[in-house]
């Protein structure tokens, strides 16, 4: 039995903890500081020769991903405790990320990050 468009319900509680308006500034902030670290990290690779291994501005699917944390964290994204996911999806892109915490791959070095990756479960 295929599921039709009314067995999904578009206003998810689920989603409700921070207001629209809150969530697309936390978005478009973790956009800019996103795309500014990644073109900062274009242009080193250029002028040494290499492949530039991502796109400059996040993808559709990294800012869904992007939107997702921000509708289940908030303003604590750009605390502390967030700066290591941050700099893992400017550096390998939200969708390595996103993999890494479900398949624990890039999750094991240090201790403090089980609960990174627990928390980032939550989210997805």
């Amino acid at each position: 039995m295929t599921q039709g468009s009314e067995d999904f319900d578009d206003d998810d509680e689920a989603f409700e903890s921070f207001p629209d308006p809150e969530v697309a500034r936390i978005v478009l902030e973790l956009d800019r500081t996103i795309t500014l670290k990644r073109r900062a990290g274009a242009l080193r690779q250029i002028v040494g020769g290499r492949p530039v291994p991502l796109p400059v501005k996040p993808s559709h699917i990294e800012l869904r991903v992007l939107t997702t944390l921000a509708q289940t964290y908030g303003p604590l994204l750009f605390g502390k405790d967030f700066e290591p996911v941050l700099e893992r999806v400017t550096e390998c892109g939200a969708e390595a990320v996103v993999q890494g915490v479900l398949f624990e791959d890039a999750w094991a070095n240090l201790p403090e990050d089980y609960g990174l990756a627990a928390r980032l479960l939550d989210a997805l």
